[in-house]
């Protein structure tokens, strides 16, 4: 429903009625509202005098309910289909000396599930100055989402997978500003859009007293982001044989030096699980754009950035490589590594395989630091120049329109993140491909 008084006063008002298989017949069906409102002050008579300054100004708001009903990616459809009920799967067992097939419940059933829900809250003002060729647009929200589906940990003596629970609650708040400016004049154009927005995200409730839910390098826990990194704090590269000694190492028999020095955080004497911390997250507080266009007679120009920060990046597995089996395929960061004779300031720990147990410096095996590192950036994501022909020449040659140009992608990258790395890349990427430079030169030819 969608009302509007005068192009003063607007309203709009939805729902909508869902339903899942996934949740037993009882629980299936959601109902989510929204609406919206907006005054366009801009039209209201005591505007009047400053309209000459002012040529737009809007405030508007909205609230809303979505609904989710998607399950993690297990990639097993028992699971995603049917978490309401337990379903049989062929498991193998011993008989008579012998392995036979069979079938057994594996993973865990909740007949409580419900619809996972977002629930968002937004304002926002959009103004406009000098017959709009400056323009704003400001926008802040609050999104919580509550009862995610997700798996919290269970004892082993549980003997299955452990069940989906609405157990999770997370809360996004942030806001977003876009600037833009346009000038004309005879045959001279400029275009420019500004954006930067910022967000807040947070674990609010996990239903476990604060505890860590770990998976490989990543964790959830209240009061941090839901994609959070976490491992040991590294506190520089053992060079010295009694520092070495005298320090909590996470295998005695394999340290050496030149392996990384980790913080001992709890001060037990022993680096453990018990000593890994929160290291960021690789989703950005921070984003931002900037999109530039020009055009004088024949010519145009445009060109667009976008960038991150406060974002974090993972060098994982084949992401730097290692020097062991026939794709080991070993990065330049191994020319710096630490040796007491040919490099004893290298910056890089020693190598080592893993085959044989030495799994200290390896970034799978422990993620620190060391690993996880700064990945803020900005990007040159696109630049085109172009000339169109003028129309005495295409009607000369009878073609109307004839524009030769240049664009390329990715020409600039401006980052902390170790050369020769993306980071864009998505966290702990393994056979990711790094988005490469592209030139190309064009000739459009209208008929």
């Amino acid at each position: 429903m969608t009302y509007d008084y005068d192009n003063k006063y607007l309203f709009e008002a939805n729902i909508r009625r869902d339903g899942t298989s996934r949740i037993r017949s009882e629980s299936r069906w959601g109902t989510f509202p929204s609406f919206s409102a907006a005054w366009r002050i801009i039209n209201e008579p005591f505007m009047e005098p400053a309209r000459e300054v002012l040529s737009d100004l809007k405030i508007r708001g909205g609230w809303g309910k979505l609904g989710n009903q998607q399950l993690g990616t297990d990639n097993r459809k028992s699971i995603e289909f049917y978490p309401y009920q337990s379903v049989l799967a062929q498991k193998n067992y011993a008989f008579g000396g012998k392995v036979s097939q069979g079938i057994a419940p594996v993973d865990g059933a909740n007949s409580d599930l419900k619809w996972e829900t977002s629930k968002t809250t937004n304002i926002g003002l959009d103004a406009g100055f000098l017959g709009n060729m400056f323009t704003l647009s400001v926008d802040a929200y609050w999104k919580k989402t509550y009862d995610i589906l997700m798996k919290l940990p269970v004892s082993t003596l549980y003997g299955m997978e452990p069940p989906y629970q609405n157990a999770g609650e997370v809360t996004n708040k942030g806001i977003e500003f876009q600037l833009g400016y346009k000038l004309a004049k005879k045959d001279f154009t400029f275009n420019a859009t500004a954006n930067i927005a910022y967000n807040k995200n947070e674990v609010t409730n996990l239903r476990n007293n604060g505890a860590k839910i770990w998976d490989g390098f990543k964790f959830k826990q209240e009061g941090r982001p839901i994609n959070s990194y976490g491992g040991y704090e590294v506190l520089g590269i053992f060079t010295d044989k009694d520092d070495l000694e005298s320090s909590a190492v996470i295998n005695r028999d394999k340290a050496g030096l030149g392996d990384l020095k980790y913080k001992d955080q709890n001060g037990d004497g022993k680096i453990d699980g018990e000593d890994r911390v929160y290291l960021g997250s690789w989703d950005p507080s921070w984003t931002f754009g900037l999109n530039l266009s020009a055009t004088w007679k024949g010519f145009d120009a445009s060109m667009f950035f976008q960038g991150a920060a406060d974002v974090k990046g993972f060098l994982q597995n084949e992401t730097i490589g290692n020097l062991e089996g026939m794709t080991g395929k070993p990065t330049t960061l191994f020319r710096d590594s630490w040796d007491a004779e040919t490099n004893p300031n290298g910056k890089f720990p020693r190598p080592l395989t893993g085959t044989s147990g030495f799994t200290q410096n390896s970034s799978s095996a422990n993620p620190s630091d060391f690993w996880i590192i700064n990945s803020s950036y900005l990007r040159m994501k696109n630049f085109q120049i172009g000339y169109t022909l003028p129309k005495s020449v295409s009607d000369f040659i009878r073609i109307p329109r004839i524009r030769v140009y240049y664009s390329g992608q990715n020409l600039l990258t401006f980052t902390g993140f170790n050369d020769g790395f993306d980071p864009e890349a998505p966290a702990g990427a393994r056979a990711y491909y790094p988005q490469v430079k592209v030139n190309t030169f064009g000739l459009n030819v209208t008929f």
